[in-house]
C-alpha cells in the first residue's frame, strides 16, 4: 500500500470492532515497518485519522500516482 489508497479496516478476531471505523479510508502515509509489515496513516470517511497495522486494512483502490 502507498500514499493515496483507498483502503477499509477489517478485523476478523472481534465481532463489533470494524464498527467503530468509517470505512473507506485514505491512506496519509506509511511511517513504519515490523518484521516487513507497514504501518499506515489512515484519513477515514469521518476525517477522524488513525495509526494502523497494514493487516487490518483491505486495499479497495490503489492510488493512481
Amino acid at each position: 500500500m502507498k500514499q493515496g489508497d483507498l483502503v477499509n479496516f477489517i478485523c476478523n478476531w472481534t465481532s463489533g470492532y470494524e464498527d467503530k471505523y468509517a470505512n473507506p479510508g485514505i491512506v496519509l502515509e506509511r511511517y513504519m515497518t515490523t518484521n516487513g509489515k507497514g504501518h499506515y496513516n489512515v484519513l477515514w470517511s469521518d476525517k477522524k485519522i488513525t495509526s494502523e497495522h497494514e493487516s487490518y486494512l483491505e486495499l479497495v483502490q490503489k492510488s493512481i500516482k
